[in-house]
């Protein structure tokens, strides 16, 4: 059974359809689609399919978990960029604001690795950046949890 993970900003959505692998129950075999704001004008993008582990979900719950909490700081800016091991993607979550707990908001750059041509050509990222807010994380954030079970 195919499973959807949608991580929304102002700007993009990024849709994770997640299949679970028999011989890996640690593992997805994983499709991410980058979806612009079609008020914008409509663009698609989608990876290859590639493995995605529960371990890596679990980081990138960690990641976003860590930096709106490191936005109590007010000199905290950028966290660093999180790359998977299959360098599939990369995500890096941008200096914003913090209002509370559960109110704030912060720029979110995604690039996704398209497929290369050919060898001889290095990985080429498509991407976007727009703001997102603690409301639109911690949604994508649930999910992730319910998926993995916790």
């Amino acid at each position: 059974m195919i499973q959807t993970l949608v991580l929304a900003t102002e700007g993009y959505r990024i849709s994770f359809e997640l299949k679970p692998i028999e011989q890996r129950p640690d593992a997805f075999e994983t499709t991410i689609t980058f979806f612009r704001n079609p008020r914008l004008d409509m663009l698609t993008l989608t990876s290859s399919p590639v493995t995605l582990s529960r371990e890596t979900l679990q980081r990138l719950v960690t990641y976003f978990e860590q930096h709106m909490m490191n936005m109590q700081d007010e000199s905290f800016g950028d966290s660093i960029v999180f790359v998977p091991m299959n360098l599939q993607f990369q995500v890096q979550a941008l200096a914003g604001d913090r209002n509370g707990p559960d109110d704030g908001a912060f720029s979110l750059r995604f690039m996704l690795n398209m497929e290369r041509p050919d060898e001889e050509i290095s990985s080429i990222y498509v991407g976007a950046e727009a703001i997102i807010t603690f409301e639109q994380t911690n949604r994508f954030l649930s999910d992730v949890k319910k998926l993995l079970g916790k």
